[in-house]
């Protein structure tokens, strides 16, 4: 999860990246950080991916994704829950590069006035661009949906 500044207030995003191919599975932007964002993108990623059962999903160590009612969703589907390692930030390498990338490309020196404007930059960027276009050297430079 990362956090945007829309006007004058806080949007907040929970993504969902898929290792393997680095494409972005599921997303969701709210502007309260609390477990229904976190559902939501959970939900987004499993249609997206339909995923059989024993899928790892890994997380940091935040309460939006520690909380029963996600966990016990998870576990209802079939995938097992693992998370960082206490001091280990590079367990979540890949998306905060991800985020990183995002906000160097969309979101840097620019004023967004309402969370529906930045949903629909975020839709943009993801489909379009991300996961349609972007090459990744840890792929053999080829673009998420192409792997």
């Amino acid at each position: 999860m990362t956090y945007i500044r829309v006007r004058n207030k806080w949007a907040y995003l929970a993504v969902i990246i898929d290792l393997c191919s680095r494409k972005i599975v599921g997303w969701a932007l709210s502007s309260r950080l609390d477990m229904d964002l976190t559902m939501l993108a959970i939900t987004k990623a499993v249609r997206s991916r339909k995923p059989k059962h024993g899928l790892s999903f890994h997380t940091d160590r935040s309460r939006e994704y520690c909380v029963g009612r996600v966990r016990y969703h998870l576990s209802g589907i079939g995938v097992m829950q693992n998370r960082n390692r206490s001091g280990r930030c590079t367990d979540n390498a890949e998306v905060e590069s991800f985020l990183k990338t995002l906000k160097g490309d969309l979101i840097k020196d620019v004023f967004i006035g309402r969370l529906v404007q930045l949903e629909e930059q975020l839709r943009r960027y993801v489909d379009y661009f991300y996961n349609r276009s972007r090459l990744h050297g840890s792929m053999g430079y080829i673009y998420p949906i192409a792997f």
